[in-house]
């Protein structure tokens, strides 16, 4: 589960330093989301790059089209930007959802953690699947994803490749063959395996959750 906002600090950027956006009743910045004719507020946990990780009531489903309305306390123009659901997890009365955006969100609307300086958003994953690489001879392990960001995917298998190693993860979803390729950029030791980090070179990370995009649009 991502951060809560018990324990989650997060810094608003904008001109002068000061935020831009209205708050919600839980003290996190407001925003709209629209999917045809249903219109629901929500509170923003994160906002960066092409992502947008929010909370809010509703019915969401993975591919699903929405526009996010931002709004700023310093004029009643909305900022409306449009995107698609690729990651969810209910959380009682409400829907914790990640969506990537077709366009960057501007500066002054950044919703980031305190003293991070990462580019996109990470999302948690339990996909499993094979993982395979060539150098300095082919091989195939049973690998899983732990979590994807745009840029990439974290592996978990019980054998790693040499940093800067070309592979290939392979999963099913609904009986049909996904794979995404890459390069490791990091390996680290855990307790039953490793940890690898892939930087993806053929999509971007999207594709563990089903959905395909081109230069910031979404599709399934």
């Amino acid at each position: 589960m991502l951060n809560s906002s018990s324990r989650f600090m997060t810094t608003l950027r904008g001109r002068l330093g000061r935020p831009r956006f209205r708050l919600s009743e839980d003290g996190r910045p407001k925003v709209l989301i629209t999917s045809g004719n249903v219109r629901k507020q929500g509170s923003i946990v994160q906002a960066i790059g092409f992502d947008v990780l929010l909370c809010s009531p509703g019915e969401w489903f993975i591919g699903q089209k929405v526009v996010l309305g931002f709004l700023s306390q310093f004029s009643n123009v909305e900022l409306a930007i449009p995107g698609r659901v690729h990651w969810r997890e209910q959380k009682q009365s409400e829907v914790e959802m990640g969506i990537v955006l077709d366009e960057q969100i501007p500066d002054e609307f950044v919703v980031q953690e305190s003293g991070c300086a990462r580019k996109s958003i990470r999302y948690p994953s339990n996909i499993v699947g094979t993982l395979n690489w060539l150098e300095p001879h082919s091989v195939s392990y049973a690998a899983s994803v732990v979590n994807y960001s745009r840029e990439g995917i974290c592996l978990q298998s019980e054998v790693t490749p040499q940093i800067g190693t070309e592979l290939q993860f392979s999963w099913l979803r609904d009986s049909v063959a996904y794979s995404v390729t890459g390069l490791s950029r990091w390996v680290i030791g855990k307790s039953g395996g490793a940890l690898t980090g892939c930087e993806l070179t053929n999509s971007f990370g999207y594709a563990i959750s089903g959905l395909s995009v081109n230069s910031g649009r979404a599709s399934l």
